[in-house]
């Protein structure tokens, strides 16, 4: 096969995985406005880079640039009002040749959310601010582990 037809190739795959992660989002986003309501008391996860959710199943864990780490599968095997520790599978696409005809590898992940903070903006009461990632077997190019700020985005994005 032509180095062309593979990159187009590779190209509708990488559009088509794309089209049913956003279907499988949406569906999160109509469930997850229901399930943050009866969160109230309880802090909130961002989960999608715009909406809290108690203990959500996915959520992307690089929400600047394009999304290019997510964790997916998740199970929460501990979540209180400081912390909340689950385990899931990493979605991380290699950008080889580029981030858009790149291939989204997995791998398994540790996940700890922490440092919760009254939101206010997109998520009514408390939100956990912090979340800490650690590839505990096999790993992507790049750190073991790492923390990202979980924040509002600002108004208007």
């Amino acid at each position: 096969m032509s180095r062309s037809r593979r990159g187009a190739v590779v190209g509708i795959i990488a559009a088509a995985a794309f089209a049913a992660q956003a279907v499988a989002a949406s569906a999160d986003d109509r469930s997850g406005s229901a399930e943050a309501m009866t969160a109230q008391g309880r802090v909130l996860l961002i989960y999608n880079c715009e909406r809290g959710r108690y203990k959500p199943r996915r959520l992307v864990v690089n929400c600047i640039g394009d999304a290019d780490f997510r964790a997916g599968g998740i199970t929460w095997s501990s979540w209180t009002r400081s912390e909340a520790i689950g385990r899931g599978t990493a979605l991380v696409n290699d950008c080889d040749p580029n981030c858009s005809e790149g291939t989204v590898r997995r791998y398994p992940l540790r996940l700890r959310a922490f440092r919760p903070r009254e939101a206010g903006g997109c998520v009514s009461g408390s939100l956990f601010t912090r979340l800490a990632w650690r590839f505990p077997q096999r790993k992507p190019p790049g750190p073991r582990s790492g923390t990202v700020p979980l924040t509002c985005p600002p108004s208007g994005s």
